[in-house]
């Protein structure tokens, strides 16, 4: 007690002390027991279930709202005096109304001169029409008359021919029965020729045989060869008497025939020949006619064709004249296109037009969303797609959409290849303002109402199957969860969960989500190493 008292700063100087190394030893200690209990959650793996949810794979990005319709009015007139702007910026405008007045003095004077030189052309124009038309119906008509003429002279000098062959058809005949008489009589003739030589043949074997009989001249063999000779002379006689008729009348037939067939000759080279030439003559001219018309008729045509081109090309430029200053004239009251907002007047009274955007006009009721997506991922995007939206504006609200737009070509300026794609805002919400940023999940596919686990629950065996790890619902003695590994096939990947398609698994399994070894364990372990805590 005396030495308390003697070194009493000392003393309390080594009373603290000592609360001081209580207190460390203390806080070390419970420091050691969190320490502990963080280890061991560390080596805790999480646990998820299987269930059925509807699953998601989807291309994000962001976008800038805008509006559907957008109009940079810009009417086509140029070099125009600004006489009045009838509306100013954020004035809410209906289709129709009038935004600014173009001064149409100059215009008007040049439709006027425009209209006159239609009038002067246009009956030019009729002018030369009727002049064509009149000369092909000319033509027309003549050769219908020319080839009326020739069927009268076709039809005579048919008839002609045709009576020319029934003279020639005649005399053929009257040859031909002349010939055929003249055979019939030379027929005759060599006939009797031949009778004559039989029976003058016959006759001087009578003669013989009567002047060398020796016999009996009563006997009646004798008396009948002198018969047999009397009949055969006088039947000799008789032909002999007929072969001079018979010469005579071949001699006339002949004759008969010669003449016959030389008039049908002469009148086949002559008349026939002459009615033939004629006739095809009048046909050949017929035919050369009609087609020296037709010739003339298809050039009258061209003609006619020519100049209705010409007459349309006239027309059409001073039409397209007349209708290009009529066109500027109603230029020169610019109206609002449809229902919107002015969002930008770039025009003032006194100026005078050179062709820009004279106002920008916004329909604030219909928004799309703008966006640019790099060349691998446009490749997952389609028109129709669905579209989940939010943005700062509407909070957690979720907006929904569609794909309206794929560009085919990457947009230009971007710094990479990027390509422009529209989503149409299909929930209407008063939040909502131009220019605003959009973040976009475009669904690509979706499955609903499908079995699903946690993404990181599926591990990967060295065959590239997969698997996951199901509790059993026991414990083993470090408190770790028991587990069995199933095989599973999987489909479907989303952020946070992937689609089961096969496998032992069913809806309320609990599976096992691994945790990292590394990290906080190693720093524990570096903090306590050997010997605890910074050493104590």
């Amino acid at each position: 007690m005396k030495f308390f008292k003697r070194h009493k700063k000392l003393s309390i100087f080594l009373i603290v002390l000592l609360i001081l190394v209580l207190g460390i030893i203390f806080l070390v200690k419970q420091s050691e027991k969190a320490a502990n209990k963080m280890l061991q959650a560390m080596n805790q793996s999480e646990l998820g279930e299987a269930d059925y949810r509807t699953i998601r794979s989807v291309v994000a990005t962001t976008g800038t709202i805008e509006s559907v319709n957008v109009a940079s009015v810009s009417p086509e007139v140029n070099g125009v005096k600004v006489l009045e702007v009838k509306v100013k910026e954020g004035d809410a405008v209906k289709k129709g109304d009038v935004i600014c007045v173009l001064d149409d003095t100059g215009l008007l004077e040049y439709l006027k001169n425009a209209k006159s030189s239609l009038t002067a052309t246009t009956t030019g124009n009729n002018i030369s029409l009727s002049s064509a038309n009149r000369q092909l119906e000319n033509l027309l008509a003549e050769k219908e008359r020319s080839a009326q003429r020739f069927q009268v002279q076709i039809a005579d000098a048919k008839e002609s021919l045709d009576k020319a062959q029934k003279q020639a058809d005649t005399l053929l005949q009257t040859y031909k029965d002349a010939k055929s008489k003249r055979e019939d009589l030379t027929n005759k003739k060599n006939q009797n020729n031949a009778n004559i030589t039989a029976y003058d043949q016959k006759v001087q074997e009578l003669f013989v045989a009567i002047m060398n009989w020796s016999g009996d001249p009563q006997s009646e063999e004798l008396l009948a060869m002198q018969e047999s000779f009397q009949q055969h002379q006088a039947a000799l006689e008789g032909f002999q008497q007929q072969a001079i008729g018979l010469g005579e009348a071949c001699t006339a037939a002949s004759t008969a025939e010669q003449a016959a067939g030389d008039a049908y000759n002469q009148y086949v080279d002559s008349s026939l020949k002459a009615a033939r030439s004629t006739y095809e003559q009048i046909v050949q001219n017929s035919e050369d006619t009609a087609r020296n018309y037709e010739n003339s008729i298809l050039s009258a045509k061209d003609s006619l064709t020519s100049t209705n081109l010409n007459t349309e090309n006239s027309l059409f430029n001073v039409n397209q004249q007349v209708e290009q200053y009529e066109k500027q004239i109603a230029a020169c009251t610019v109206v609002a296109p449809f229902d919107g907002t002015v969002t930008g007047i770039h025009v003032k009274e006194g100026d005078l037009y050179a062709g820009a955007p004279i106002a920008t006009i916004e329909d604030l009721s219909a928004y799309q969303v703008c966006a640019y997506i790099d060349e691998y991922e446009i490749g997952r995007v389609k028109v129709g797609q669905n579209v989940a939206i939010k943005t700062n504006g509407t909070g957690e609200e979720q907006l929904q959409g569609t794909v309206t737009y794929v560009a085919s070509h990457a947009a230009q300026g971007m710094g990479s290849v990027s390509y422009k794609v529209l989503v149409s805002l299909d929930t209407p919400s008063d939040k909502i303002r131009l220019d605003m940023t959009a973040k976009l999940s475009i669904i690509e596919t979706e499955a609903v109402d499908t079995l699903t686990v946690p993404f990181d629950s599926v591990g990967t065996e060295e065959d590239g199957s997969k698997y996951v790890e199901v509790a059993t619902g026991g414990k083993d003695e470090t408190g770790k969860d028991i587990t069995r590994k199933v095989k599973v096939e999987t489909g479907l990947e989303s952020n946070y969960y992937i689609q089961i398609t096969s496998g032992d698994l069913k809806q309320g399994d609990q599976v096992l989500i691994p945790k990292s070894d590394s990290g906080m364990s190693d720093l524990m372990e570096m903090l306590y190493g050997e010997g605890g805590m910074y050493g104590f």
